[in-house]
């Protein structure tokens, strides 16, 4: 489900702590939202989930989303 475009992120951008993290949550607000995956214009190996980035909203042609529903 990786790769093609970047994903938009509901997360806005922040570092993580450097301490051990499962789910970390971003900060409430910010400029930046998270984008993770890779584009078709990046480079080799950088499709992997762990890839995350900062980007400002916009229209941008290598970033897409993934409509996803919680299972609860």
């Amino acid at each position: 489900m990786n790769g093609n475009v970047w994903e938009w992120c509901a997360d806005w951008y922040g570092n993580y702590p450097s301490t051990h993290q499962t789910n970390p949550t971003e900060p409430n607000s910010g400029i930046y939202r998270v984008n993770r995956g890779a584009g078709h214009r990046s480079n080799n190996g950088a499709g992997r989930v762990t890839n995350r980035h900062d980007n400002a909203l916009g229209y941008y042609e290598t970033h897409g989303v993934r409509i996803a529903k919680s299972i609860e």
